[in-house]
């Protein structure tokens, strides 16, 4: 009975989209009760969420709202947070052993083509999940997760690394949604990786990496409040002309 609970769950949380309801959430919350008292079954539940979330990255939103809600569930809400923590751990692990390999064996033009090369849509997810889980999620003695706040800032640097025009837009995003709080917890973290940006923004980068970045700057000018609409306006339509060849 309970392992057809938990298929029940499985399926509600793959029909999810970005913008599930909390009627959506009640009904997971529900059945996964039903399920909860299996080591194995919890185990399963949290890789559902997070595997969608990492290939989905409208979705993760979405699905960190549904582990802060399992992880508060009586008795058995320290084990979601437990798994969903080790799956995060062992992913970003990984990446890190990567991203050092690239940095020591490869020059730095090849930089961009190999750092996510076998994992590039993973790795993307895993950093909007975790930004997800940092400012959604709290201990059980309801503090943010501060350990996650060095692997947030080390994969911010990936991305600043990497410097694709998705990267550099995910980057953007995700700064607007975690900034100020990162900016809270480790200014001088935030400080050194603004200083990165700076310094790609005068050494030699194309003219629309320098309009991406220069926007992450001006939504740091703006204490991490969301820009306003000129100002928006003027870096859509400068990128627009980038594309379009009317800006060197």
């Amino acid at each position: 009975m309970r392992m057809e609970f938990c298929e029940q769950v499985s399926q509600h949380i793959e029909k999810l989209s970005f913008d599930a309801q909390d009627r959506d959430l009640d009904v997971i919350e529900k059945l996964t009760r039903e399920c909860a008292r299996d080591e194995n079954n919890i185990q399963q539940v949290i890789k559902v969420i997070y595997n969608k979330s990492l290939v989905d990255l409208d979705f993760a939103r979405t699905g960190v709202m549904i582990c802060d809600r399992l992880s508060k569930i009586d008795g058995d809400g320290l084990k979601y947070r437990t798994h969903l923590l080790n799956l995060l751990q062992n992913d970003f692990t990984d990446i890190q052993q990567h991203w050092q390999k690239v940095k020591l064996t490869d020059p730095e033009q090849q930089f961009k083509e190999n750092i996510h090369a076998t994992s590039h849509e993973k790795f993307k997810g895993l950093v909007v999940f975790l930004c997800h889980v940092y400012i959604t999620m709290t201990t059980v003695k309801g503090e943010t997760f501060r350990v996650l706040v060095n692997p947030i800032f080390q994969c911010l640097e990936m991305l600043l690394e990497s410097a694709t025009s998705d990267d550099l837009e995910i980057l953007n995003n995700l700064l607007q949604s975690v900034g100020k709080q990162l900016d809270n917890d480790e200014p001088e973290k935030m400080q050194d990786l603004f200083n990165k940006i700076r310094l790609k923004i005068i050494q030699g980068s194309s003219p629309q990496v320098r309009c991406y970045l220069l926007e992450i700057i001006e939504i740091q000018a703006h204490n991490w409040k969301m820009l306003p609409s000129d100002i928006t306006r003027f870096y859509c339509d400068t990128a627009a002309d980038i594309l379009a060849g009317m800006v060197v």
